[in-house]
């Protein structure tokens, strides 16, 4: 989920909610966090890295993953 205006306008106010409470870092991701990682796997230097999956979620995988595995939350798979 990233902070845009678009976003504020399309996703209600509760799932905001959950996302930002979900994420290592209590927050959405910016435009800015999303930019960088689409230049560092356009760089000519990441060029072997094919066919991967690169998640800029915030960490939302991983602390659902914690807490699930703790048994706190049920939470979706990211």
């Amino acid at each position: 989920m990233v902070d845009t205006e678009a976003t504020a306008v399309a996703v209600n106010e509760e799932s905001l909610r959950y996302f930002k409470e979900h994420t290592t870092f209590s927050r959405l991701v910016t435009p800015e966090e999303l930019a960088d990682a689409v230049r560092m796997v356009a760089n000519d230097a990441f060029g072997a890295a094919t066919g991967q999956i690169i998640r800029v979620n915030g960490g939302l995988d991983v602390l659902g993953q914690q807490l699930s595995i703790s048994g706190r939350w049920n939470l979706p798979d990211a």
